[in-house]
Parts: structure tokens; C-alpha cells; sequence
């Protein structure tokens, strides 16, 4: 909380409130991640080496890597899926959004507004509220998914018949 304002973030009213609910939603669904693959995996080391990886796929596929149109069809699913796309964009939208930038001596391009800065990374048309309804959807889908897994993956007793 401290952090906020000493970094310089944007003091606009409302705008500290989405920044705690984003980081707030994406630990539930880093949490809910986590119960999918230790539901999924048969040991909990095999759970352990699955989370890197896909962390890492849901990295290089946040919106600022990579487009989504560069995407590779089999992956295309993947940005939709990844709530670090969806924390990074609802935290991108919420900073950027009513900001304007001194473009005086700078050599390039230069984005006078946080709408065009958005703009350059495709969350032109992005709201924190659609982040975070997508944030919300990814953590229903996986605690749905550990509830699937859990009861596939329940254990099988035999039935006791008298003797």
C-alpha cells in the first residue's frame, strides 16, 4: 500500500482501489492454477515441474510479447487463458488511462496520451473491468476443472460384503 504513491503511480480516485482488486484476483487464480495442476498431476513433484513451464507460456503470451495475431493457430486459445494477460492488461489500462506524456525532446515515436500508449500495445479497446471478468471466469474455470479432477482422480475401495 505504501508503495503505491511512492513510486509515482497514478493518483486519480478509484484508480488504487482496481489496482489492489487486479493483484487480489490474479493471486486467486495463480492459487487456483496451482490447485487444477496438484489435482491433475499423480505426484505432487510431477505438479511441482508442470506450474514453471506453464507460467512461463502464459508469460510470453501476456499481449506485450507477443501479439495475439502473431500467435501460432494451435496457441491461440493461450492469451485468453492466461490471467498474467489479464492482470498486465488491467494493470496497463488502470495506469495509462487519462495520463498525458511531454513528448519534448524525445527522438522517435512518442505517445502523447496513455490512450495511445494502449493503443500501441492492441488494449485500446480494454477496460479493467473486463480484465477483471476475465481474471473472475479463469478462476471458476480451474476451480471447476480441481473439482473434476478431484473426484476422476478419488480413490476406488472395494465394497465390504458379509461373509
Amino acid at each position: 500500500m505504501a508503495l503505491y504513491p511512492l513510486v509515482g503511480l497514478n493518483p486519480q480516485p478509484g484508480k488504487f482501489r482496481n489496482f489492489l482488486m487486479t493483484l487480489v484476483l490474479e493471486g486467486f487464480a495463480s492459487g487456483a492454477l496451482g490447485l487444477l495442476l496438484g489435482a491433475a498431476a499423480p505426484t505432487t513433484d510431477v505438479a511441482l515441474a508442470m506450474f514453471p513451464p506453464i507460467l512461463v507460456l502464459m508469460i510470453i503470451f501476456n499481449g506485450f510479447n507477443l501479439a495475439e495475431e502473431n500467435t501460432p493457430k494451435v496457441l491461440r486459445w493461450l492469451p485468453k487463458a492466461s490471467f498474467i494477460r489479464w492482470c498486465s492488461e488491467g494493470l496497463a489500462v488502470n495506469e495509462f488511462t487519462g495520463l498525458t506524456f511531454s513528448c519534448e525532446g524525445s527522438r522517435g515515436p512518442c505517445a502523447q496520451t496513455g490512450e495511445q500508449a494502449l493503443e500501441r500495445v492492441s488494449f485500446q479497446k480494454s477496460t479493467v473491468r473486463h480484465a477483471a471478468m476475465m481474471q473472475s471466469r479463469i478462476i471458476g474455470a480451474c476451480y471447476g476443472l480441481t473439482l473434476l479432477m478431484l473426484q476422476r482422480n478419488r480413490p476406488k475401495f472395494l465394497s465390504v460384503t458379509p461373509a
